[in-house]
């Protein structure tokens, strides 16, 4: 079994489930080569299997190449990097538009990913391909209350205490119906006595 920050390429990779703030490795999907001189590389990288809040910063190896949502300055010239939350309803246009392989049908719906481009430069990446690997807010958690107003909806992980019995009952189902999409408002009051 592979590190929490090891990006993967395997037929039969694990779903993850991220609640919090944590950096993940993710399992590629898609790879594909674009330019004159194929000097351009496309990385399709999912996260996570559902909807998270956002992703927050991007690693290659020990090297962080994206924050406050945009690619650093020394990076700028090899990198681009387009990030897909799970409430995607369209395929990532880019890809689209430089591979046949990728087509409209590949949405990825629920699935939190990232589109990363890499333009060869040997200085740059004298070791070939990076591990990839992201900061992420992960899942939003619905409070278990029926009469919540709409702003305060969603429980901030960020805060003490955390809210375990609330994520380990999601968790828990989670593993036993993963085939049945994600739950309604209505599905996880009853789920969470509420």
């Amino acid at each position: 079994m592979r590190g929490l920050t090891q990006t993967t390429r395997e037929p039969a990779g694990s779903r993850k489930l991220i609640y919090g703030q944590v950096r993940v490795g993710g399992q590629i999907v898609f790879i594909a080569n674009s330019g004159q001189t194929n000097e351009y590389l496309h990385l399709v990288i999912v996260y996570a299997s559902h909807e998270i809040e956002s992703f927050e910063e991007f690693w290659f190896n020990d090297n962080k190449v994206y924050e406050n949502n945009a690619v650093t300055s020394d990076w700028s010239d090899y990198v681009t990097i387009a990030k897909f939350d799970g409430t995607q309803t369209t395929a990532d246009s880019t890809l689209t538009s430089v591979s046949n392989q990728w087509t409209s049908n590949h949405i990825l719906n629920g699935m939190a990913y990232a589109h990363v481009r890499l333009k060869w430069d040997q200085d740059k990446f004298p070791q070939g391909v990076p591990n990839v690997t992201a900061v992420i807010k992960g899942k939003k958690v619905l409070r278990p209350e029926r009469q919540q107003p709409k702003r305060n909806r969603f429980i901030d992980m960020d805060v003490q205490p955390k809210p375990c019995a609330v994520c380990t009952r999601l968790f828990s189902r989670y593993q036993i119906r993963p085939w049945r999409g994600p739950y309604t408002d209505r599905q996880y009051g009853a789920d969470c006595g509420g």
